[in-house]
């Protein structure tokens, strides 16, 4: 993820966001379509963190 990238997380977690969810939110923002495997290796987390965090995006829509 490049800087603003994490600048986005950063803001996204003083929102109250967890960091997986705002990593996730962020990789999302900038992909039409993608896999579970292109987001655990964009933003370095592991296959359980991006279910979860899947999860609960999707439970907040």
């Amino acid at each position: 993820m490049s800087r603003r990238d994490e600048t986005l997380v950063d803001l996204l977690i003083e929102t109250g966001l967890s960091r997986n969810i705002a990593k996730t939110l962020v990789f999302l923002s900038k992909r039409e379509e993608t896999t579970s495997v292109e987001i655990e290796k964009a933003t370095g987390l592991r296959q359980p963190e991006v279910s979860i965090a899947m999860q609960e995006l999707r439970r907040r829509r």
